[in-house]
């Protein structure tokens, strides 16, 4: 009877783990393993303690609910995480992966080592040996599309775009329709930025948008391209230099990524100048200089949605920060009341009724 129900609860287990709650995940998992005599149940709870390791050791630099650089869109996607000061549960979810991969040949364990190894530890060699080895290995196309992307994110942080391009050309010929080849062609549409080759670019993302309907998220998100490529229109040098920086926030090289964009702040253009002062403000809270993030955030005050996401920016980390719930306040009222048609209004109203509680 018991063993009728073990899927179901490690259904029950994934779900805790989208909810956060990886502390009963734990210790459902753990007790799971206790009472089953399945192999294969208790391979699946060993990967899953794995993964609440991991996430217990690691976190997205999203931390902020609405702040971020055209956030979700794979084109200013870092691939980089933020260790926490868990190291303890870092070494213990490799471990577990690693010796699933080993005694199992397990190809998720294996992808998930590899996961560490280039997004946290940096170590992209034997990070692309990895993703190699589980893309040999996995027999879904999705699972294949998901390695070819990381080992095209590797040869990006050595630099190596011709790498990438070439990787990326030679399996979208292999996969003829679906979001497999959407996915490798954003890729791809990425190099052309980071190349400053602004015509191609668009001509690219308006074929991969004939793919797609008007609903789908990467048709909002190549929509979104389109826009900041129109504004760049007459600033073919300067787009040039922007897309370097993009790429050098892709190596997780930010500083030097700054320094780029910092001479670009005095085009003309209201809408690029406020956009890069925004880029900019957004990388020093990355940083953790938030004395920074502030203060370029105060300076942009035009009528750009850059503005708005600026202020955005400042009462969230008032909020979520510094946690000055008083003034969180104040700026969310002043947001309201300046920006009244803005789209992330009812977000904001939904914050001051939360702090309210």
């Amino acid at each position: 009877k018991w063993s009728t129900s073990e899927q179901e609860y490690i259904n029950f287990g994934q779900s805790l783990i989208e909810l956060s709650e990886l502390d009963f995940a734990l210790q459902l998992f753990h007790e799971v393993m206790t009472m089953t005599q399945n192999n294969i149940t208790v391979e699946k709870c060993v990967f899953q303690v794995g993964r609440i390791y991991e996430l217990k050791s690691v976190q997205s630099t999203n931390i902020l609910p609405l702040s971020g650089f055209f956030r979700g869109n794979p084109f200013f996607a870092s691939p980089f995480l933020r260790i926490t000061d868990n190291s303890t549960s870092l070494n213990r979810a490799m471990e577990i992966y690693d010796s699933l991969s080993v005694s199992n040949n397990s190809l998720q364990a294996k992808f998930r080592l590899a996961e560490i190894q280039f997004r946290v530890l940096a170590d992209l060699d034997r990070a692309e040996i990895l993703y190699r080895d589980a893309m040999n290995g996995f027999k879904r196309q999705k699972e294949k599309t998901d390695c070819i992307l990381r080992i095209a994110d590797v040869f990006k942080a050595k630099g190596n775009l011709d790498g990438a391009e070439s990787l990326l050309s030679s399996e979208i010929d292999k996969v003829q329709s679906g979001q497999n080849r959407v996915r490798l062609n954003i890729a791809l549409g990425q190099l052309m930025m980071y190349k400053g080759e602004l015509d191609t670019l668009n001509g690219h993302i308006k074929e991969i948008m004939t793919w797609l309907k008007s609903t789908d998220g990467e048709f909002n998100d190549l929509l979104d391209v389109m826009s900041l490529n129109l504004a760049f229109h007459e600033e073919r040098k300067q787009y040039s230099e922007f897309g370097s920086a993009q790429l050098l926030l892709q190596q997780n090289k930010r500083m030097e990524a700054l320094s780029i964009l910092q001479s670009l702040t005095e085009i003309e253009n209201p809408i690029i100048s406020e956009l890069i002062q925004y880029q900019i403000a957004y990388i020093h809270f990355l940083q953790q200089d938030y004395f920074s993030a502030l203060e370029i955030a105060q300076l942009l005050n035009g009528e750009t949605i850059y503005s708005e996401l600026a202020y955005i920016l400042q009462a969230e980390i008032v909020d979520f920060i510094h946690q000055d719930i008083e003034l969180a306040v104040n700026l969310y009222l002043e947001f309201l009341d300046r920006y009244p048609d803005s789209i992330y209004y009812d977000n904001i109203r939904l914050r001051l009724r939360q702090l309210a509680s």
